[in-house]
Order: structure tokens, then sequence, then C-alpha cells
């Protein structure tokens, strides 16, 4: 096992403890609150005791087996809304325009070949 020597004060705040450790300080400020990590509130931010939560970090990472996922079984996809014939004679309408349409496309296209 390497050993990494790091010249740090004994007790940083969150903000300098993320730049050694890592880790962001959103992170480092929720392991705080948590007391994960040996910490004292000062005012708005934490006294960090640097030494102490590298080394619970290192043994966090140690135990760490993985994420576990739950299997779950697979639901039916959702039904699709039929779509509304109250309009019908407004829709013969737009059919009529579409059929045009493309009509019109397919002649612009055999003509331009």
């Amino acid at each position: 096992m390497r050993k990494i020597e790091i010249q740090a004060p004994i007790f940083t705040n969150a903000k300098l403890f993320s730049e050694i450790s890592g880790r962001s300080v959103k992170e480092i400020r929720h392991l705080c609150q948590t007391q994960v990590i040996p910490n004292e509130k000062s005012g708005r931010d934490y006294r960090i005791d640097t030494e102490e939560s590298l080394r619970v970090l290192k043994e966090r990472a140690s135990d760490f087996t993985g994420h576990k996922y739950e299997m779950v079984a697979m639901r039916r996809p959702p039904k699709v809304p039929k779509l509304s014939t109250r309009n019908s004679a407004r829709s013969g309408k737009k059919d009529a325009f579409l059929e045009k349409l493309a009509e019109l496309i397919t002649t612009d296209n055999g003509a331009s070949a």
C-alpha cells in the first residue's frame, strides 16, 4: 500500500478539505452535517479535523462494496389515447388538403429529376 504525505493544517474548512480530499464542497458539508467526518460547527462553516477525516474517508472507500440495485418488474406501456373523431367534417377537409399537398410535392420532385 502506498503512503502519500500531505502537508495540510490540523483543522481545515469545508472548501479547503474538499480540495485536499478531491470531493465536492457540497458533499463535504453533507458529511459534516451527518457527523460522518469529525468536525465542529464554527459560525456558518465547519472546522474539520483533516488527518482523522482523511482516515475516515479512506476507511469508507475500502469498505465500499458497490451500489445495491433492486430489480423492478416491467410495467405495461401507457395506453395511447385515440384521436377524437368529433370534428369529422374538419378532418375530411384536412385529409383532402394533405393529399393534394402530397401530390404537389411528388409532381415537383418528379419534374425536377
